[in-house]
């Protein structure tokens, strides 16, 4: 197993005794830095860290420089409308008579996020649970570059929203 499609890529040019071309290894190097976020998801294995390395060499790179670049230009919360990233990766749940939903979002850096973006993912937030009659719903801002996370809540009842505990940072 590795995380990324990729890398079993640039295995094969090893495997056959080839090399990729400067273009060929940076765009290896760049899905490998999207899947594995630059390495730090805990899907990454040691062999995906080894062809990136590699990668990086034939494409002339700094592998940690070029990966930050790549995951601030690919970054979509400053850009996208709040309701399309909430939904992006969006999951419902039900149990003990209780309908909810879990929301994430990544981005690189969260501090960019300002309080009208918060304001509008809350807001996104708040009208689909509200759409789809859940009991409460919360999403997770992930920043992968501290690897923590900042989770909205949005309820239907004061009761549930004390149990879960305040929202924000």
């Amino acid at each position: 197993p590795v995380g990324s499609t990729a890398t079993i890529i640039a295995c094969k040019f090893t495997e056959h005794g080839k090399q990729p071309t400067r273009g060929q290894a940076m765009l290896l190097l760049g899905a490998i830095v999207a899947d594995t976020l630059l390495l730090t998801s805990p899907t990454t294995t040691e062999i995906d860290r080894r062809q990136a390395a590699a990668l990086a060499a034939i494409a002339h790179v700094d592998l940690y420089s070029f990966g930050r670049e790549l995951l601030v230009s690919n970054d979509e919360t400053l850009d996208r409308p709040a309701a399309e990233l909430v939904e992006k990766d969006l999951k419902e749940f039900s149990g003990h008579d209780t309908r909810f939903a879990i929301a994430q979002i990544e981005t690189v850096e969260r501090t960019r996020l300002g309080p009208d973006h918060l304001q509008s993912f809350a807001t996104a937030l708040r009208e689909r649970r509200q759409r789809s009659n859940w009991d409460f719903a919360a999403l997770l801002v992930t920043d992968i570059f501290r690897g923590d996370s900042m989770v909205l809540i949005d309820s239907r009842t004061p009761a549930i929203a004390r149990l879960l505990g305040p929202s924000g940072e």
